[in-house]
């Protein structure tokens, strides 16, 4: 079950005890885009006045959804809708680095906010001093237009969006590698024969400063529930209520 952070609709969540290892931190938004249709059903009325209204129905329907198409950046949800709006993440930026294992996928894509938004995020933990040096890495988002991506079983909309963990190498250096790095549940993990361990501090910044942006609603979290224990005691350590 999620843990709440003190927010309405703002939680921190577990994967499945079933996920073993885990090599990122995935942020969800909520929905952007809302459209909805209200169907009353005619009274005393004749079977052709009722099937006109049927059909003027389907078509005021039909003219609903191309205009929201147009309209908004994103619909439906996470793991079966679409991007008619998207934009692209810049390969980096201030503080930002898109991994390069997952440039040639074609997964940068995501709405104009979640795009603001990791770029806002990535700003501000460049600021602090434990980050200064260490960008914030971007894997996955979504495929322009959105739709299916075969790396994920969500991603479909331009509202969520990957970040790899915050980790150390061997002599306790903050480490990035261009790559995902996936950790046991103690936070350990080795690719190409370099040992990380998990950096739950750093990663609790990420959380504090994805949970803290006024300009957007975080529907959820989601890392595995041995890292997640490491960010909350981490969290704990440094002083915030959960």
């Amino acid at each position: 079950m999620p843990l709440r952070l003190g927010c309405q609709r703002r939680r921190f969540g577990s994967m499945s005890s079933q996920s073993r290892r885990c090599s990122c931190l995935i942020a969800v938004l909520t929905t952007v885009a809302l459209a909805g249709l209200v169907l009353v059903a005619p009274q005393r009325a004749d079977a052709a006045k009722q099937r006109a209204r049927k059909q003027a129905t389907s078509n005021a329907a039909r003219a609903a959804i191309h205009a929201a198409a147009a309209s908004s950046p994103t619909l439906g949800t996470c793991h079966t809708g679409s991007l008619p709006g998207g934009v692209e993440l810049p390969r980096a930026g201030p503080g930002l680095h898109r991994l390069s294992a997952v440039r040639d996928r074609g997964t940068g894509f995501g709405s104009p906010r979640l795009v603001a938004y990791a770029l806002n995020v990535a700003q501000r933990l460049a600021e602090l001093p434990a980050h200064r040096g260490v960008a914030l890495r971007v894997g996955n988002m979504s495929a322009q237009g959105g739709g299916n991506i075969r790396w994920s079983h969500s991603h479909a909309a331009g509202r969520d969006v990957d970040f790899p963990l915050f980790v150390l190498d061997g002599a306790g250096r903050p480490a990035s590698p261009d790559t995902f790095v996936s950790l046991d549940g103690d936070g350990r993990g080795t690719y190409h024969r370099r040992h990380y361990r998990f950096d739950a501090p750093r990663t609790w910044n990420l959380v504090a400063s994805l949970l803290t942006d006024q300009a957007v609603d975080v529907a959820q979290l989601y890392l595995s529930e041995p890292l997640t224990r490491q960010v909350l005691a981490a969290a704990a350590a440094a002083g915030a209520g959960a």
